[in-house]
């Protein structure tokens, strides 16, 4: 059995769905490859946007995290390689002779 509203809620009703809540968030101009992917992927959230969204941004700001640290990681490694190569490449190499003036490798 379908209810009507009276006139005056209906009104309202309508002002309310006019003007969405602080939590709403309205986006336009999607590709709509992107949107139809988004929806699809929505659908692990049994349709729920929001959480889909949220999601995305969690791990999204979570991945930049881990490059950023992984970037540095990776650069004090590159500095620390290029220290060893430098005292590699500037140390002097021993010579050695023998008394008769032959020379002999120095071992490594």
């Amino acid at each position: 059995m379908e209810q009507k509203l009276p006139p005056e809620q209906k009104e309202i009703l309508k002002s309310i769905m006019k003007h969405p809540k602080a939590e709403s968030i309205t986006i336009s101009r999607i590709p709509k490859a992107t949107k139809v992917a988004f929806m699809e992927f929505s659908e692990e959230f049994c349709g729920d946007y929001g959480m889909a969204l949220k999601y995305l941004l969690d791990f999204s700001l979570n991945y930049s995290q881990q490059m950023d640290h992984m970037l540095g990681i990776m650069a004090e490694h590159e500095q620390r390689l290029n220290e060893l190569t430098e005292n590699t490449e500037n140390e002097k190499k021993e010579v050695r002779k023998t008394l008769g003036g032959k020379i002999i490798p120095s071992p490594r």
